[in-house]
């Protein structure tokens, strides 16, 4: 997937560290209202692990705001088709799932 610069990102980028994926979208109230909780781990956590974010279902245009308006400090990422979220068994939003230093995923919630 690419960031909000256009340069491609994959999970093997962040191999040997843990990483918290965040799937969620602009259009979802219950992902705009966990972001501040996500904020906080971030702000604790961001030296021990990855944080990525990726929006689902928002165009280029509103993506780029919703990382702007809400201030999201980490590496976000879109999805521009359904292959990520189904790869990873993303039924509801937002899902979080955290993947530790070997590229097993240790928590889906």
């Amino acid at each position: 997937m690419k960031n909000e610069n256009g340069k491609a990102v994959s999970l093997n980028d962040f191999a040997g560290k843990y990483v918290v994926i965040e799937f969620w979208g602009s259009w979802c109230g219950y992902c705009i209202k966990e972001l501040p909780r996500l904020k906080t781990c971030y702000a604790k956590y961001r030296d021990k692990a990855e944080f990525i974010g990726i929006d689902y279902k928002d165009n280029r245009q509103t993506w780029l705001k919703a990382i702007s308006k809400y201030e999201l400090n980490w590496t976000n990422l879109i999805a521009e088709n359904d292959e990520v979220r189904d790869k990873y068994g993303v039924e509801g939003f937002p899902t979080k799932i955290i993947i530790d230093t070997e590229g097993k995923i240790v928590l889906k919630t």
